[in-house]
């Protein structure tokens, strides 16, 4: 499974990519949309996007599966946040 990983937060994203790791994903972690766009760019394959749904910049969590989508059309995705809803 290919995971694509996106939190602003290093410290909130190190214990996702560490569990992530331990299930065997092949994880690429970014801290924005911008370069997760990036690195999906690189990528022959995308099973899931894990994002927080609120991001910094041009791109929201749901813009940037959008943008994935165009490339990954079947990329599933996970929404997470930080804060208190």
């Amino acid at each position: 499974m290919v995971v694509v990983l996106v939190d602003p937060n290093a410290e909130a994203r190190a214990p996702r990519t560490a569990w992530l790791r331990k299930t065997g994903a092949t994880l690429h972690e970014a801290a924005d949309a911008e370069a997760a766009v990036a690195i999906a760019q690189q990528l022959s394959r995308l099973d899931v996007l894990v994002t927080e749904g609120w991001l910094d910049g041009n791109f929201n969590g749901f813009d940037l599966r959008d943008a994935l989508r165009q490339r990954f059309p079947v990329v599933r995705t996970v929404f997470t946040s930080r804060y208190d809803l």
